[in-house]
């Protein structure tokens, strides 16, 4: 696969910064009716997928700093919110190592609680998180505590079985059937019990989460 270049700095930077203030409030309205919302780095080229296969490099350096300052603010935002409403709930930040990218915020309330408490299998060889590895931010990131998880991509058969819903999206149909097919021939795969079906997981790396202390 080629690995795409990332272009305009400045101006990624820019998108980055206004995400991350468009995202601080948080959306009551969604959390109380769904009992759980998020905040994924929705900044491109890293979000979406690559119809081409071609790789988007993960941020790094100045890149990677803003979007994790951007992930802290927007936790503690969200944190705040949280204790006005005087009742249980999650919250945590879910940072990746290999697809730093990926790292989001994650909250919620009633029932959604147990479920986001068992949504990552936990690495069985622990090691500590190293805050010294984040320059600028280690003291922020220090405040909290945290535990060592497995990154695994997940899919299930019925997220490829469906037909198209236009014909405009035939195209993509297809390339999404001919990824499915390459992830059930990978060596690397486990394959869990679901509730209603199985869980296809392919290790991705790892990833920490992390809750102010």
């Amino acid at each position: 696969m080629k690995t795409k270049k990332i272009r305009g700095h400045n101006r990624r930077h820019k998108q980055i910064r206004q995400w991350a203030l468009h995202t601080l409030p948080l959306d009551l309205d969604e959390l109380n009716e769904h009992q759980r919302e998020y905040a994924e780095i929705l900044v491109h080229p890293w979000s979406g997928i690559s119809i081409t296969e071609s790789v988007i490099p993960e941020p790094k350096g100045k890149t990677k700093a803003i979007m994790l300052e951007g992930l802290l603010e927007i936790y503690h935002s969200w944190k705040e919110e949280l204790e006005k409403l005087g009742r249980p709930y999650y919250l945590k930040l879910w940072l990746y190592e290999q697809r730093f990218s990926k790292s989001q915020v994650v909250c919620a309330i009633g029932e959604k609680i147990e479920c986001y408490q068992n949504s990552h299998r936990l690495a069985k060889n622990k090691r500590e998180f190293r805050s010294s590895a984040y320059g600028a931010l280690a003291d922020k990131l220090s405040e909290y505590s945290w535990e060592l998880a497995l990154d695994d991509e997940i899919h299930t058969e019925s997220e490829y079985s469906a037909e198209p819903e236009v014909y405009a999206k035939y195209e993509y149909w297809l390339w999404d059937q001919r990824q499915f097919k390459k992830i059930k021939k990978n060596p690397r795969i486990t394959i869990i019990e679901g509730d209603e079906e199985p869980l296809y997981c392919i290790p991705k790396g790892f990833v920490w989460l992390g809750e102010m202390k």
